[in-house]
């Protein structure tokens, strides 16, 4: 099994792919269902997770991390990008970079199992997190991630589109 796909055009992802005589063949197919804003487009949006690992836990730290992207990466359809990235200035903060194709796709990652485990393990390796949200969501959407008790700072969209999604 090599993860999952996106079928363009289709609004469609491939639940797990199997590679055979150097084709990628589907498992599963799986409908999206697309959010829509009131102009009647996509509703992607950003988010950046800043956290610090302490400095006697960094590899361990990013270990984590690789269980956690692979995790998502296999099981999540709605996150159309998904970075771990080091901090140039300090070795032992870090970034994850996560373009989400809606607020549905937001809310199942919380519930996640790969991310779920990964939080357990920052409590234990890591000293700080902080989220920020670039683009607008529903404040049924803000209230429900607020509870996970990390601080988030939300930047609500005033101009712009996307061509994501």
């Amino acid at each position: 099994m090599y993860g999952n796909a996106y079928l363009p055009g289709k609004d469609k992802f491939i639940r797990g792919v199997e590679r055979r005589m150097h084709l990628l063949v589907p498992v599963r197919v799986v409908e999206r269902r697309r959010v829509m804003t009131k102009d009647d487009e996509p509703k992607p949006f950003l988010l950046i997770a800043r956290c610090r690992a302490k400095p006697e836990n960094v590899d361990a730290y990013v270990d984590a991390a690789r269980v956690a992207d692979e995790g998502v990466r296999a099981s999540e359809p709605g996150m159309l990008h998904h970075t771990f990235v080091r901090d140039p200035d300090d070795a032992c903060a870090f970034a994850w970079s996560e373009v989400y194709a809606d607020a549905d796709a937001l809310l199942f990652h919380l519930e996640n199992p790969p991310l779920v485990e990964f939080v357990a393990r920052h409590e234990a390796l890591g000293d700080r997190f902080s989220i920020e949200v670039y683009g607008t969501l529903d404040a049924a959407t803000k209230a429900k991630f607020s509870a996970t008790g990390f601080p988030i700072k939300y930047f609500d969209r005033a101009l712009g589109y996307s061509r994501l999604g």
